[in-house]
């Protein structure tokens, strides 16, 4: 019988089911709420003429940011 497939609490991937690999051989994963913004990221800096890595590492600063003032906020 096949097992049923049951996300722990305490598993960081937020389960949107997009990844961008970091250049350390880890990956970020994005909430379906970021999606978005990172995709926009990804095409003002494609615009920009950036290379891959460049464009990896904005929208992971980008990630980065969000989720500490998404945690700032909550926090009060």
């Amino acid at each position: 019988m096949a097992k049923k497939n049951v996300r722990r609490a305490d598993d960081p991937r937020p389960g949107s089911g997009y990844r961008i690999p970091l250049p350390d051989g880890g990956s970020l994963y994005l909430s379906p709420q970021e999606y978005p913004g990172a995709v926009q990221v990804a095409r003002a800096h494609y615009i920009l003429g950036e290379n891959p890595q460049e464009i990896a590492d904005a929208i992971y600063l980008w990630v980065m940011q969000r989720r500490k003032a998404q945690a700032f906020f909550s926090a009060q």
